[in-house]
């Protein structure tokens, strides 16, 4: 269970199984907001440590940055539809721009951003049932 911001969550359950007692890692989380005004990123840390002597403790300390939902602005454009007709006419014509194009090269990312100090996930809604991350490849 995890409470934004400024809290600190511990998960630590433990396994028995055929009168064995196995402890996974304890993994804890905590995100701190160093200054209270909307444009400042939260960042988080997360360390792992196990009950088990022969193992070490890992931390991490890398920082993941979110900023405010109002840093972004939202759009809507004219409807993208599918080239193909189907699966197999998809994996056709991108054999064929391989041996054109090369190797085809995209990025994907996570926007992750905070709302009333909430993070949040943004994607892209495609029709009902599917969601994609914004971009496009050449």
């Amino acid at each position: 269970r995890t409470n934004w911001p400024g809290t600190t969550s511990t998960v630590s359950p433990t396994i028995n199984s055929n009168s064995s007692t196995i402890n996974p890692p304890s993994i804890s989380s905590s995100i701190s907001q160093e200054n209270k005004t909307n444009d400042s990123p939260l960042k988080s840390s997360t360390s792992i440590q196990n009950d088990d002597p022969m193992s070490e403790s890992i931390a991490f300390d890398r920082g993941i940055l979110t900023y405010p939902l109002t840093n972004y602005t939202f759009g809507t454009k004219e409807p993208l539809y599918e080239r193909d007709n189907s699966v197999q006419a998809r994996f056709q014509r991108m054999r064929e721009e391989f041996t054109t194009l090369g190797v085809r090269r995209s990025v994907e990312a996570v926007l992750l951003v905070h709302e009333h100090n909430l993070p949040h996930i943004l994607l892209l809604q495609l029709g009902t049932t599917f969601f994609k991350l914004p971009g496009k490849t050449k």
